[in-house]
């Protein structure tokens, strides 16, 4: 996420400043003397408007010491505004700067957390993206990209921000320099005007005789999609059709015959890479005959529903479904992916690396699925309000839930009937307890805890 000088200079819209300062004074034990004030608040646009809640110095460290994520997450939050009275849609990041007065620079030993209508889980700044172009400042040593959204005119979002000292760093523990250090961070919002995203077209029928993507090819006609970084249309393609979704030609698509088959394969193309439409709900359901899917140019970056997305699919496929590329979709939007692979056939599932600190629903995720092994190892569950037969009457070898915390989510017949004939792997025994006791798990199934 790289946003040029030059295209700063155009597009900027609203630069909004909320400094806290902390200062240590003896090693291991912090305290601060640091007010908040509206007077801090700093706008370059009259449109984009920022408003503090709660008292001036809720953002307060005062005798703050080493604690985990847990406490850490109690603690009370500094509270925060953004509307867009622009009347037009906007896109914005919230930055964290460290300024260069600061001492305390170990990026392992600083955690933050931001909830709101976007999520950052907690993370040491070691985690985060670091993006010195986005935000130019002076007097700063990094700026931390903590999340970026969207919204339109008259909309407002809320957030509570909260910072600590990361007990999970040993060395925060022994290391004397820690003494007498300081640190001092800036809160800042950065919008940008856009127009909105040229993004595939919706997929509104999901029969497996409807036709795909508003084209001339039956979903039970299709052997493979792909998607492309380009719009050039090759000299064998049988016909291509607009796939944009408001129909301006910026994203192509076309197709191809398997003579050998008589099934076609189907390319989507826009410069760049593909962005996905803002609802995938469907978008892969019913296609009995596909035996591939190439995800590597699809960008979901602004997708908030992935809700049956590979739904039934390959049905008439007596072999696993490849989906390339699914280990690398974006889904730090997405909040709801209700029967997301219910009833589909794969090798393996490694979604070990989605970032899922906004996902709501997670209803029948997996209800069906016949896999040799799914890694979810480091999906954030926090926020996850139902996950309801998630795994019900799944085939599966083996289960990841590797660093999983126990969910707070509505969890009603989680593993009903579910054949495991090996492992499930969690990191402790309340995740195992939990497991055991309250998921519908199927009896005799070994749950393995990672030290």
């Amino acid at each position: 996420m790289k946003i040029s000088r030059k295209y700063m200079i155009y597009t900027i819209i609203g630069i909004l400043m909320l400094l806290a300062t902390i200062t240590a004074v003896s090693y291991a034990f912090m305290s601060t003397n640091q007010t908040q004030e509206e007077s801090n608040i700093i706008t370059t646009l009259d449109c984009m408007d920022i408003s503090i809640k709660g008292t001036n110095d809720s953002l307060n460290l005062k005798n703050a010491y080493p604690i985990t994520d847990s406490q850490g997450k109690s603690q009370i939050p500094y509270i925060f505004d953004v509307t867009n009275n622009c009347n037009s849609y906007v896109e914005y990041y919230i930055v964290m700067s460290v300024m260069d007065t600061s001492t305390l620079t170990n990026e392992d030993y600083i955690k933050v957390q931001l909830d709101g209508n976007k999520n950052l889980r907690p993370s040491s700044l070691e985690k985060l993206e670091k993006d010195n172009t986005l935000l130019i400042t002076e007097n700063t040593l990094n700026n931390y990209v903590l999340i970026s959204d969207t919204f339109n005119g008259n909309e407002t979002h809320t957030y509570n921000y909260r910072m600590w000292l990361n007990a999970d760093s040993n060395n925060i523990w022994i290391d004397e320099t820690v003494k007498n250090q300081n640190l001092t961070v800036k809160l800042s919002i950065v919008g940008v005007t856009l127009n909105k995203p040229d993004m595939l077209v919706d997929t509104l029928d999901t029969d497996e005789d409807s036709f795909f993507l508003n084209g001339p090819v039956k979903r039970n006609e299709i052997e493979k999609i792909a998607f492309v970084n380009h719009t050039n249309i090759p000299e064998d393609a049988i016909s291509s059709w607009d796939a944009t979704n408001n129909q301006n030609n910026l994203i192509k698509a076309w197709h191809t015959l398997n003579e050998e088959t008589n099934l076609y394969t189907i390319y989507i193309g826009q410069k760049n890479g593909v962005i996905a439409n803002t609802s995938t709900s469907g978008l892969f359901s019913n296609l009995p005959n596909i035996k591939e899917i190439n995800l590597k140019e699809l960008n979901t970056r602004y997708t908030e529903d992935m809700s049956y997305m590979f739904y039934e699919t390959a049905t008439n496929n007596t072999n696993n479904i490849k989906l390339i590329g699914i280990e690398d979709l974006n889904t730090s939007s997405v909040r709801y992916m209700t029967n997301m692979f219910s009833n589909i056939k794969v090798e393996t599932l490694d979604l070990s690396m989605w970032n899922t600190s906004n996902l709501n629903q997670a209803l029948g995720m997996f209800e069906g699925l016949e896999a040799n092994t799914i890694n979810l190892s480091n999906w954030d569950t926090d926020y996850i309000q139902n996950m309801n037969s998630m795994f019900a009457y799944s085939n599966i070898e083996n289960v990841r839930l590797d660093n999983w915390n126990t969910p707070n989510a509505l969890k009603s017949n989680m593993f009903l009937e579910t054949n495991l004939p090996q492992n499930i792997y969690v990191k402790n025994e309340t995740i195992k307890n939990w497991l055991s006791n309250d998921t519908n798990l199927t009896e005799g199934i070994n749950i393995i805890v990672i030290d």
